[in-house]
């Protein structure tokens, strides 16, 4: 970690998207957070993004208030059998990617849930 990244904790903030949303916050050309919870035999997986004036106040405790917005725009939900596909797939294609060094040593951002 270098001297201009301090550790923090900001408060998340986490709701689904709406039409009082505005298009240039809520549908990025990708997303940049996932939220993933079991409920009996179904998985749910949230698609997510963090605003872009979120992201950049995330890096910065002054700047943040202490909160951010996480905005779910989509969400799956999946057996345990398409899930475990899921997990075995992003694993794999994680260890190629830590391979071939393609994958940032830090995270931009660190939540805590």
């Amino acid at each position: 970690m270098n001297d201009s990244t301090k550790d923090f904790q900001v408060r998340i903030v986490r709701r689904h998207a709406s039409n009082e949303d505005h298009p240039h916050e809520i549908e990025p050309t990708y997303a940049n957070y996932f939220f993933c919870v079991r409920l009996g035999t179904d998985v749910f997986l949230d698609v997510c993004v963090l605003p872009p004036d979120d992201l950049i106040a995330a890096q910065s405790p002054d700047a943040s208030g202490g909160e951010i917005r996480i905005v779910t725009i989509e969400r799956f939900v999946m057996g345990l059998n398409a899930f475990q596909q899921l997990a075995e797939q992003v694993k794999e294609l994680a260890q190629k990617l830590t391979e071939q060094n393609l994958l940032p040593v830090e995270p931009v951002v660190k939540t805590t849930n």
